[in-house]
């Protein structure tokens, strides 16, 4: 070992030697307060002046009550009567953006794809910032998905 070590190693033990000399300090602070806590305290009444007891007022305190909250009818039945509709972009486009003719589905036929098929994709270089084309082959197709891996690139079917 040289110099070096040994001061980290030095170091190391001072650092827990104090970690654990105020966590002792802590813990005897602690068990002395709750200690202190429990004395009592000896009152000592002199008999050639007595004094006399000190008279205590109790104030009880005022409670004010509430009436009980109610709903609004007209509110409940506005709540009730609300037609909620459901996330239906298209409907939700017609009703609050004033869009119109929306297609429910594709006009054309979708590209179906076969495995081997080959395909261009941009990816993001987190590095560079750079967007980067890539070309990949298409390994596993079901009837909603396409798992497309880089030209290259091995992978364990």
């Amino acid at each position: 070992m040289d110099k070096s070590e040994k001061s980290i190693i030095l170091l190391v033990l001072i650092v827990i030697i104090s970690c654990l000399c105020l966590s002792a300090l802590g813990a005897g602070v602690i068990y002395a307060l709750r200690q202190w806590g429990n004395l009592a305290v000896p009152v000592q009444s002199t008999a050639a002046n007595p004094q006399p007891a000190p008279t205590i007022e109790v104030i009880a305190p005022t409670v004010t009550v509430l009436p009980e909250l109610t709903v609004d009818d007209k509110t409940l039945s506005a709540l009730m009567s609300a037609e909620i509709p459901e996330a239906d972009s298209i409907v939700l486009a017609q009703k609050f953006l004033g869009k119109g003719d929306i297609p429910e589905q594709l006009t054309s036929a979708p590209i179906v794809f076969s495995i081997g098929d080959e395909l261009d994709f941009y990816m993001l270089d987190t590095d560079t910032h750079e967007n980067v084309r890539i070309t990949t082959t298409l390994h596993y197709a079901s009837e909603k998905v396409y798992f497309w891996v880089e030209n290259g690139v091995e992978i364990n079917p």
